[in-house]
Protein backbone atom coordinates (compact mmCIF):
# COMPACT_ATOMS: atom_id res chain seq x y z
CA UNK A 1 0.00 0.00 0.00
CA UNK A 2 2.83 2.38 0.88
CA UNK A 3 4.46 1.74 -2.81
CA UNK A 4 0.92 2.69 -4.26
CA UNK A 5 0.01 5.65 -2.05
CA UNK A 6 4.17 6.84 -3.11
CA UNK A 7 3.07 5.81 -6.98
CA UNK A 8 0.04 8.11 -6.47
CA UNK A 9 1.93 11.20 -4.94
CA UNK A 10 4.82 11.22 -8.20
CA UNK A 11 1.81 11.07 -10.30
CA UNK A 12 0.61 14.25 -8.73
CA UNK A 13 3.55 15.88 -8.38
CA UNK A 14 4.98 15.03 -12.39
CA UNK A 15 1.46 16.79 -13.56
CA UNK A 16 2.03 19.52 -10.93
CA UNK A 17 -1.40 19.19 -9.17
CA UNK A 18 0.92 18.92 -5.86
CA UNK A 19 4.01 20.04 -5.18
CA UNK A 20 5.27 19.49 -1.80
CA UNK A 21 8.64 20.01 -0.09
CA UNK A 22 10.55 16.79 1.22
CA UNK A 23 8.67 17.10 4.36
CA UNK A 24 5.18 17.28 2.87
CA UNK A 25 5.71 14.55 0.75
CA UNK A 26 5.92 12.64 3.17
CA UNK A 27 2.30 13.69 5.01
CA UNK A 28 1.26 13.35 1.41
CA UNK A 29 2.17 9.20 0.97
CA UNK A 30 1.10 8.79 4.64
CA UNK A 31 -2.21 10.20 4.24
CA UNK A 32 -2.40 8.38 0.98
CA UNK A 33 -1.84 5.47 2.22
CA UNK A 34 -4.16 5.32 5.06
CA UNK A 35 -6.90 6.12 2.46
CA UNK A 36 -6.13 3.05 0.29
CA UNK A 37 -5.86 1.41 3.80
CA UNK A 38 -9.02 2.62 4.98
CA UNK A 39 -11.24 1.52 1.68
CA UNK A 40 -9.34 -1.82 1.27
CA UNK A 41 -10.20 -3.23 5.11
CA UNK A 42 -13.60 -1.19 4.54
CA UNK A 43 -14.63 -3.23 1.42
CA UNK A 44 -12.90 -6.57 2.68
CA UNK A 45 -14.82 -6.07 6.43
CA UNK A 46 -18.22 -5.24 4.28
CA UNK A 47 -17.42 -8.77 1.99
CA UNK A 48 -16.94 -10.75 5.23
CA UNK A 49 -20.16 -9.51 6.39
CA UNK A 50 -21.34 -10.03 2.74
CA UNK A 51 -20.09 -13.86 2.60
CA UNK A 52 -21.77 -14.30 6.01
CA UNK A 53 -25.45 -13.28 5.62
CA UNK A 54 -25.35 -9.59 7.89
CA UNK A 55 -24.56 -7.41 5.32
CA UNK A 56 -27.03 -4.63 6.85
CA UNK A 57 -25.97 -5.41 9.84
CA UNK A 58 -22.08 -5.51 8.83
CA UNK A 59 -22.90 -1.84 7.78
CA UNK A 60 -24.03 -0.95 10.82
CA UNK A 61 -20.89 -2.19 12.49
CA UNK A 62 -18.69 -0.75 10.41
CA UNK A 63 -19.93 2.78 10.83
CA UNK A 64 -20.45 3.45 14.19
CA UNK A 65 -16.78 1.52 14.68
CA UNK A 66 -15.42 3.78 12.37
CA UNK A 67 -16.97 6.89 13.76
CA UNK A 68 -16.23 6.21 17.34
CA UNK A 69 -12.54 5.09 16.76
CA UNK A 70 -11.99 8.15 14.55
CA UNK A 71 -13.24 10.93 16.72
CA UNK A 72 -12.40 9.40 19.92
CA UNK A 73 -10.10 6.80 19.72
CA UNK A 74 -9.83 3.51 20.79
CA UNK A 75 -7.23 0.70 20.42
CA UNK A 76 -4.66 0.62 17.48
CA UNK A 77 -3.10 -1.97 15.92
CA UNK A 78 0.59 -2.49 15.07
CA UNK A 79 0.12 -2.76 11.46
CA UNK A 80 -2.65 -2.81 8.59
CA UNK A 81 -2.42 -6.29 8.70
CA UNK A 82 -3.10 -6.65 12.36
CA UNK A 83 -5.37 -3.77 12.20
CA UNK A 84 -7.74 -5.60 9.82
CA UNK A 85 -7.34 -9.11 11.43
CA UNK A 86 -8.55 -7.33 15.02
CA UNK A 87 -11.48 -5.68 12.85
CA UNK A 88 -12.48 -8.92 11.00
CA UNK A 89 -11.99 -10.66 14.29
CA UNK A 90 -14.72 -7.76 15.95
CA UNK A 91 -16.85 -8.40 13.06
CA UNK A 92 -17.26 -12.11 13.61
CA UNK A 93 -17.81 -11.51 17.27
CA UNK A 94 -20.36 -9.47 16.36
CA UNK A 95 -21.86 -11.90 13.94
CA UNK A 96 -21.75 -14.16 16.58
CA UNK A 97 -23.29 -12.80 19.18
CA UNK A 98 -26.44 -11.94 16.68
CA UNK A 99 -27.17 -15.36 16.77
CA UNK A 100 -28.87 -15.09 20.40
CA UNK A 101 -31.28 -12.57 20.52
CA UNK A 102 -31.76 -10.22 22.95
CA UNK A 103 -35.40 -8.24 23.94
CA UNK A 104 -35.22 -4.36 23.01
CA UNK A 105 -34.89 -3.87 26.81
CA UNK A 106 -32.01 -5.78 27.24
CA UNK A 107 -30.10 -4.31 23.81
CA UNK A 108 -31.73 -0.91 25.37
CA UNK A 109 -29.59 -1.06 28.92
CA UNK A 110 -26.50 -2.85 27.10
CA UNK A 111 -26.25 0.35 24.08
CA UNK A 112 -26.63 2.89 27.49
CA UNK A 113 -23.98 1.18 29.36
CA UNK A 114 -21.25 1.27 26.20
CA UNK A 115 -22.76 4.46 25.37
CA UNK A 116 -22.03 6.27 29.15
CA UNK A 117 -18.28 4.34 28.71
CA UNK A 118 -17.79 5.96 25.55
CA UNK A 119 -19.57 9.31 26.82
CA UNK A 120 -16.99 8.79 29.88
CA UNK A 121 -13.69 8.53 28.02
CA UNK A 122 -14.75 10.45 24.69
CA UNK A 123 -11.00 10.88 24.09
CA UNK A 124 -8.15 8.57 24.09
CA UNK A 125 -5.20 9.67 21.27
CA UNK A 126 -2.66 7.74 19.92
CA UNK A 127 0.57 8.20 21.23
CA UNK A 128 1.27 9.03 17.32
CA UNK A 129 -1.33 12.24 17.84
CA UNK A 130 -0.38 13.27 20.89
CA UNK A 131 0.58 16.79 19.04
CA UNK A 132 -3.08 17.29 19.21
CA UNK A 133 -3.27 17.34 22.94
CA UNK A 134 -3.72 21.15 22.71
CA UNK A 135 -6.91 20.81 21.08
CA UNK A 136 -8.57 17.87 23.19
CA UNK A 137 -11.21 19.97 24.37
CA UNK A 138 -12.33 20.29 20.89
CA UNK A 139 -12.41 16.76 19.71
CA UNK A 140 -13.78 15.84 23.26
CA UNK A 141 -16.89 17.94 22.23
CA UNK A 142 -17.08 16.77 18.75
CA UNK A 143 -17.35 13.02 19.96
CA UNK A 144 -19.41 13.52 22.43
CA UNK A 145 -21.57 15.17 19.83
CA UNK A 146 -21.41 12.15 17.68
CA UNK A 147 -22.30 10.28 20.64
CA UNK A 148 -25.29 12.06 20.95
CA UNK A 149 -26.25 12.00 17.56
CA UNK A 150 -25.64 7.66 18.01
CA UNK A 151 -27.78 7.73 21.07
CA UNK A 152 -30.80 9.82 18.91
CA UNK A 153 -30.19 7.43 15.67
CA UNK A 154 -30.41 4.40 18.35
CA UNK A 155 -33.84 5.59 19.70
CA UNK A 156 -35.41 5.93 16.48
CA UNK A 157 -34.44 2.23 15.49
CA UNK A 158 -35.44 1.05 18.89
CA UNK A 159 -39.23 2.28 18.02
CA UNK A 160 -39.11 2.08 14.65
CA UNK A 161 -37.03 -1.23 14.06
CA UNK A 162 -36.79 -4.87 15.04
CA UNK A 163 -35.66 -6.11 17.88
CA UNK A 164 -32.72 -7.67 15.81
CA UNK A 165 -31.15 -4.73 14.54
CA UNK A 166 -31.30 -2.90 18.08
CA UNK A 167 -29.49 -5.63 19.21
CA UNK A 168 -27.01 -4.95 16.02
CA UNK A 169 -26.62 -1.08 17.30
CA UNK A 170 -25.98 -2.39 20.97
CA UNK A 171 -23.21 -5.07 19.84
CA UNK A 172 -21.58 -2.32 18.10
CA UNK A 173 -21.81 -0.21 20.72
CA UNK A 174 -20.19 -2.52 23.19
CA UNK A 175 -17.50 -3.61 20.94
CA UNK A 176 -16.57 0.20 20.69
CA UNK A 177 -16.78 0.62 24.10
CA UNK A 178 -14.25 -2.43 24.49
CA UNK A 179 -11.64 -0.91 21.91
CA UNK A 180 -12.26 2.55 23.60
CA UNK A 181 -11.37 0.89 26.95
CA UNK A 182 -8.40 -1.23 25.93
CA UNK A 183 -7.03 1.73 24.46
CA UNK A 184 -7.25 3.33 27.87
CA UNK A 185 -5.71 0.30 29.63
CA UNK A 186 -2.84 0.75 27.00
CA UNK A 187 -2.43 4.08 28.06
CA UNK A 188 -2.33 3.79 31.84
Amino acid sequence: MRQLAELIVRYFEKHKIISPSPDDREIYVYGFDIAIYTLISTLGLFFVGLLLGYPAESIIMISLFYVNQTLGGGYHASSHLSCFLVMCGGLLVFIFLLHFPLSKSLSTILAIVSLVVLFLHPLILHKNKQFLARKSQFFIRRSRTALAIQFLLFVVILFLGSAHYVQAFAIAFILCAVSRMAAVLSAK
